[in-house]
């Protein structure tokens, strides 16, 4: 089980190894740059005539595999910022409040259980218990509903202590 804190460091973990693997390529390539240029790598692989070095035509090479190769970064970490941002959202719908997980439609509480740590248990909130609990309550007990917590019982456990056989 992934907590949603643990989804979000191993998304910018692998944002973090796209964009080391894509530096490298580019380090790579001008690596290759001034090895062509310093060993004069057609010469020896293709028995071609010799070239003279031309220090000034290698940095300009360089130095435009870089700009590109730090554009391409920069463009990658955007787009790939922005694919984690969407796919941060979560399609719920309207009507029964379920989540489309992967291929179905779970319940809302069951989704959050999968996706993170936490764990659910029922309660009432003042404006639905005045709504719909203490109206069909016998006035005597009103005032132990209000303090004690809801607590589950398993059929086993018998009823509530303070409700009595």
């Amino acid at each position: 089980m992934k907590t949603q804190n643990g989804a979000h460091t191993a998304g910018r973990t692998f944002t973090h190894g796209i964009l080391v693997f894509q530096g490298i390529g580019f380090g790579l390539i001008v690596a290759l740059l001034w090895l062509d240029e310093c060993l004069d790598l057609p010469h020896h692989l293709f028995g071609v005539p010799r070239t003279p070095v031309n220090w000034s035509e290698s940095l300009i090479e360089s130095v435009l595999v870089f700009i590109l190769g730090a554009g391409t970064l920069f463009w990658t970490d955007r787009v790939l910022a922005r694919i984690r941002y969407l796919e941060g959202f979560v399609v719920i719908c309207s009507f029964c409040r379920k989540v489309r997980s992967e291929d179905e439609w779970v319940r809302i509480e069951e989704y959050i259980t999968d996706h993170s740590e936490v764990q659910f248990t029922s309660g009432f909130c003042p404006e639905c218990r005045e709504r719909y609990f203490l109206q069909s309550v016998d006035p005597g007990q009103v005032g132990d509903l209000r303090t004690e917590p809801s607590v589950a019982r398993t059929p086993a456990e018998g009823p509530h202590p303070a409700k009595g056989s």
